[in-house]
């Protein structure tokens, strides 16, 4: 049974960074094993809305009103 370039590359490059031959399908099988109530969790667990910060940048005199009417707290930040 003969080996394609590709399929060798592959096998050599897996070996040099110490990667298990079995890791394309591995990755494969747990990705196919996913469901929605497990990504909704990690999503829980790892993902924090109210802790992200939002930078505009544009003209302060043309965007000012708009943000503010989001209700959002501002902070000027002028750069030279």
């Amino acid at each position: 049974m003969g080996c394609s370039s590709q399929q060798l590359s592959r096998i050599v490059a897996y070996d040099l960074f110490g990667i298990d031959q079995r890791y394309p399908f591995d990755y494969r099988d747990n990705v196919q094993a996913t469901d929605s109530s497990s990504v909704l969790g990690a999503a829980q667990r790892h993902l924090h809305p109210h802790a992200l910060q939002i930078v505009v940048v544009g003209d302060a005199k043309s965007t000012q009103a708009g943000l503010e009417a989001l209700g959002m707290p501002l902070q000027r930040v002028q750069v030279d």
